[in-house]
């Protein structure tokens, strides 16, 4: 497809653009790239092939900037069959661009991932657009489905792992408290690595530290991120959970699948942050696409045992989820249908905001000059198609 001058057009579309719904609109594209966008009262074709929304709504493809894996692979598994299969179950759920999120492992197992994940190339029109490390930089108390007896504090062998892979990885979780945790944010900040705070043990004064020193993000709040507590005093102090609502500079992460994130509380979480501050995420795990069963998040060595239900991945003897088996496709429809979440705002929390957070420029928005990944999706949410210049796809499946 190199050279190709890759052109369709797009008519009697709705459109989701620069965060409100434009109606009756015909989009081009050319070349991997939105060429205009224009109202159909002035429509002339130009020969493009040409597809018709029949009224339907199109926005930017989805970002889903922690998904641990799917249709039986993980990432940690490192090897092509495992990300070939991951990369097409996104591409069928909308998806056109995704961080590969690592779970806490070892340094060794770290580096064999983000080796192997650098030489990488998907074989589906999707964009691998970094790493999301997710550990092992946590608290104890909080480490959900982490391995305790990984979990550490920033040293120089991961100082040197991280420097040396900085250009691959986009994303951390770290838990605040950790020692010398406002000198490994700004390390990170300094070399364009988005940094958020979650799986923690934290505190107001700790964290608002953090977020002066450049975390940014609250990673799947209500879901390990520190609550309400008094320590060892009895005056009551805030929890990560609380400030990722209350401060504007915080992105705040949704498992928006009913568990996560209860349906009827995500309209508190859009209240409290505004519709530019929620990122909806899979937080997908191994059993994704797949029966219920017993599945394994993470890697041989560090991995753990996960139940999977119809709608829900808990951990095996535990009372506590596991991510979630739910792609954001399906979030965006239920924040619509069952939590009422006007769909523009829905949208905005697997384009735009990410695309924001992360630093990726020309994703996220239908504008001029902005990739040409799209998604194809009726007024409720439901996701019909995804179009990636002039290929169209259904569920992942190339239609002619």
């Amino acid at each position: 497809m190199l050279g190709r001058v890759r052109t369709i057009e797009i008519i009697h579309a709705n459109v989701i653009a620069g965060g409100a719904l434009l109606e009756n609109r015909c989009i081009r594209t050319k070349s991997g790239r939105v060429a205009a966008l224009t109202p159909m009262n002035g429509y002339v074709p130009d020969g493009s092939r040409a597809l018709d929304a029949r009224g339907d709504v199109i926005c930017a493809g989805y970002i889903d900037q922690h998904t641990h894996g799917a249709m039986g692979y993980d990432t940690m598994d490192a090897n092509s069959d495992a990300m070939d299969a991951i990369c097409r179950h996104h591409l069928a759920g909308g998806v056109t661009t995704f961080l590969p999120t690592a779970m806490t492992a070892t340094l060794a197992e770290t580096e064999r991932v983000l080796g192997f994940l650098d030489g990488y190339r998907p074989p589906a029109p999707v964009e691998i657009a970094g790493v999301h490390m997710e550990g092992p930089f946590l608290s104890v108390k909080n480490r959900g489905a982490h391995p305790e007896a990984l979990l550490r504090a920033p040293d120089d062998a991961w100082y040197e792992l991280i420097e040396r892979f900085s250009s691959l990885i986009r994303m951390i979780t770290v838990s605040p408290e950790l020692p010398g945790m406002c000198d490994f944010i700004r390390f990170c900040r300094d070399r364009g690595i988005t940094v958020s705070g979650g799986h923690d043990d934290a505190y107001d004064d700790v964290i608002h530290a953090a977020t002066d020193a450049g975390m940014r993000c609250v990673t799947h709040i209500f879901c390990c991120s520190s609550e309400i507590s008094r320590g060892n005093s009895p005056q009551k102090r805030l929890g990560l959970t609380q400030i990722g609502m209350l401060d504007e500079r915080l992105y705040t992460e949704a498992i928006a699948d009913g568990n996560g994130v209860p349906h009827a509380l995500l309209p508190l979480l859009f209240k409290t942050k505004g519709p530019d501050r929620v990122i909806f995420v899979s937080d997908s795990m191994r059993a994704t696409g797949l029966a219920p069963g017993r599945y394994r998040l993470g890697g041989a060595d560090g991995g753990v045992d996960v139940d999977v239900t119809e709608d829900a991945a808990i951990l095996h003897g535990q009372n506590l989820f596991a991510g979630s088996i739910a792609p954001v496709s399906q979030m965006v429809a239920d924040a619509v249908q069952k939590s009422n979440i006007p769909l523009v705002d829905a949208v905005l929390a697997v384009t735009k905001n990410p695309a924001a957070l992360l630093g990726l420029s020309d994703h996220g928005d239908v504008a001029e000059g902005k990739r040409d990944t799209l998604n194809l999706i009726r007024t409720d949410g439901t996701l019909l198609a995804t179009i990636v210049g002039e290929h169209v796809y259904r569920k992942g499946v190339e239609m002619p």
